[in-house]
Order: structure tokens, then sequence, then C-alpha cells
């Protein structure tokens, strides 16, 4: 199970350099003059090989200091994020994008002893709920802190609220480091998985809610807009 665990962090790792490229720091121009001495060679296929080789570079990089790879491709998103061919390197990982995280997705399924289900439902249930429901409180709470609104803050908390992709490495990683017994690990990727399926569930249920206070005023004492004659 470690290995396909293990083989899992692919996926993860290229969704850290996703979510690199989606933030918008302040300008880093290191890389910019290389890039645009490769564009201009016009070969769309070594642009794409020089954005991988940067990716790949970043992790392995992390990995020799002990660190997280996904923490390295990370970083390589951000450097790339403001770079003037942002778009068109989004356009050139795109086929990777489906293809990895497809495999990410397989090999927590091949992960998966369903086994358990049956022999800790009890556990399993209870472990889906208290996930979902700390937190749901605290991505409510924060909402709240950063006044979003009441509809708002619902769903944000409703739909971020099961657990999340990144959990599965840091099961692979605390696994490693014994930190879980061969008992718990199944356990905690049932309960995370479970917790996943229960996402469309979550946002019938917030937009149920919503619809019913639909025409009530907000909580923050708002009034609805009246066009003055």
């Amino acid at each position: 199970m470690d290995e396909i665990l293990h083989f899992s962090e692919l996926g993860v790792v290229f969704l850290m350099f996703i979510i690199g490229l989606e933030l918008n720091p302040a300008k880093l121009w290191a890389l910019r003059p290389i890039f645009r001495f490769i564009a201009a060679s016009g070969v769309r296929e070594v642009f794409t090989a020089a954005s991988l080789l940067l990716v790949l570079g970043s992790a392995l990089f992390m990995d020799a200091l002990g660190l997280s790879m996904a923490l390295g491709t990370f970083i390589a998103g951000i450097l790339l994020a403001e770079s003037e061919y942002r778009h068109e390197l989004e356009v050139a990982i795109e086929p990777f994008k489906g293809l990895l995280l497809g495999l990410f997705f397989i090999s927590v399924g091949m992960a998966l002893n369903l086994g358990v289900l049956y022999t800790h439902i009890l556990e399993i249930l209870i472990g889906v709920v208290l996930l979902v429901a700390v937190k749901t409180l605290v991505l409510y709470v924060l909402a709240r802190i950063y006044g979003l609104r009441s509809s708002e803050r619902l769903q944000f908390a409703g739909v971020l609220s099961q657990g999340g992709e990144f959990a599965f490495v840091l099961f692979s990683a605390a696994s490693s480091a014994k930190l879980f017994s061969g008992d718990q690990l199944p356990l905690l990727l049932v309960t995370v998985t479970l917790s996943m399926m229960t996402t469309p569930l979550l946002m019938q249920g917030v937009d149920k809610i919503l619809a019913r206070r639909f025409n009530e005023p907000e909580e923050d004492g708002e009034k609805p807009f009246v066009e003055d004659d």
C-alpha cells in the first residue's frame, strides 16, 4: 500500500504546481530571459519540455533538501505565475494535467481497503462526521472573520468541508515514519475518501438552505435593495 501511496504523490506534485500557477505574487523576473530565449525558437515542444524540466528540477531540489517534492513544484508554479508566457504554459501542460490527476485518483482507489468499511463501519462514520463538522465550523468562522456574506459563508464552508487530496500524501509520510499502525492507515484512507464523496450531498444541502433563506435579510442587518421612485 505504501508503494501505491508514493505513486499517488505524482498527481499531488502536479496539483501543487497548478496551484502555484494560480497565485499572483510580486514579479519574479529571474526566469523571464530564459523563457524568452526558448520562446524565440518558435518550437512549442521545447517550451513545454523546459517548463516540465523546471518543475522536476524544483521537485528534486526540495527532495534533496529533505523537503516535500510537492513544495518544490508549488514554488515552480509561483516562479512562472508572473511570466508573460503563463497562458501559453497553461495550454501546454493541459494534457499532463488530466493524465497525472487521473493517475492520482486511480492510485488512491487502488490503495483503499474496502474490507475495513464492513469491519469498522462505526469508527469510519464517526470519523467522517467529525472531519466534515470540524472543517465546516472552522471554515465558517474564517469566512465570517474575513467578512464574507452569510450565503457566501455557507457555500465556502459546505463545499470545502471534506477531506483533501493532500491528506493521502501526509498519510504516506506518516506511515513511513511509523506514526500510524498498519490497522490505522486503511481506516484513515477510507474516512477521507468517504468524506470526499459527501461533497455532492453537502452542496445540495447548502443550495436548499440558501433557497429557503433567499428572500430573508442577511444576518449582518443588510436590507434588500429597493429602488426609489
